[in-house]
């Protein structure tokens, strides 16, 4: 779990898609595909979509005729690749996506650095700000973190 329920959600996007499977909780960025968004290894340069509130998962299994073969289970929060996913613009988040070498205290202003992950410290100068802390992590290695994406 990268996300935990504790939010507070201010602006959020409902326009993108989603290639790759991936879990809630990253930064995504605006893909080169038109209508897509995508976690990158190296976001330098790139311009940050939002922070992904839904899994992507690699469920949609088609038969022969293109139907749907598996029942959309509308009890779990995920999508399959290549579905709408919920961005979250502008918001108050506790997620563990940070990066492991990074230590966090109140205030640090936030980054976008490798798969998605948030960091304090600005790898390039490339590399978008995205919030700030709001407090350190905690005992199970998750932040609070304000986000504010344009």
């Amino acid at each position: 779990m990268a996300l935990k329920p504790d939010q507070v959600l201010i602006v959020s996007d409902i326009n993108f898609s989603m290639a790759s499977a991936q879990t809630k909780g990253v930064l995504v960025c605006y893909s080169s595909t038109a209508g897509y968004v995508e976690n990158k290894a190296d976001p330098s340069g790139a311009k940050v979509a939002g922070i992904l509130l839904v899994d992507v998962r690699n469920q949609d299994v088609r038969d022969a005729y293109g139907i749907t073969s598996t029942t959309a289970n509308y009890s779990k929060n995920q999508v399959p690749i290549s579905g709408k996913v919920h961005l979250a613009r502008v918001g108050e988040f506790l997620t563990s996506d940070v990066d492991s070498g990074d230590t966090f205290a109140m205030g640090n202003k936030l980054y976008i650095t490798a798969n998605g992950q948030f960091s304090n410290a600005q790898d390039s100068s490339d590399h978008e700000h995205v919030g700030h802390a709001l407090a350190a992590k905690d005992s199970d290695g998750y932040l609070r973190v304000f986000v504010n994406i344009q």
